[in-house]
C-alpha cells in the first residue's frame, strides 16, 4: 500500500486533470505495480465524466483497444 504522503502527492495532481476534462472521457494506465492500477481507477471515481481502466502490462494491446472502441481477439 502507499504511504500517505505518496497519496498526497497523487492527489496533488487532480486541478491539473480537472483543467483537462473537457477532452478526454476515458483513459487506460497501464502498470505491473497493482497499488498504482488501484489509485488510478480511484482517481477515476473522483472525477466525473473520466472512465480511468487501469490493465497490467501485459495487457497494453487491449488497453489501446479500449480506448479506440475496439476489441482484442
Amino acid at each position: 500500500m502507499p504511504t500517505l504522503g505518496a497519496l498526497g502527492v497523487e492527489l496533488g495532481y487532480l486541478p491539473k486533470l480537472f483543467s483537462l476534462l473537457g477532452r478526454f472521457d476515458k483513459c487506460a494506465v497501464c502498470t505491473d505495480i497493482a497499488w498504482l492500477r488501484t489509485a488510478s481507477e480511484l482517481d477515476g471515481a473522483l472525477i466525473p465524466g473520466l472512465d480511468i481502466e487501469a490493465f497490467p502490462l501485459d495487457q497494453v494491446e487491449e488497453a489501446e483497444a479500449r480506448l479506440e472502441g475496439t476489441s482484442v481477439v
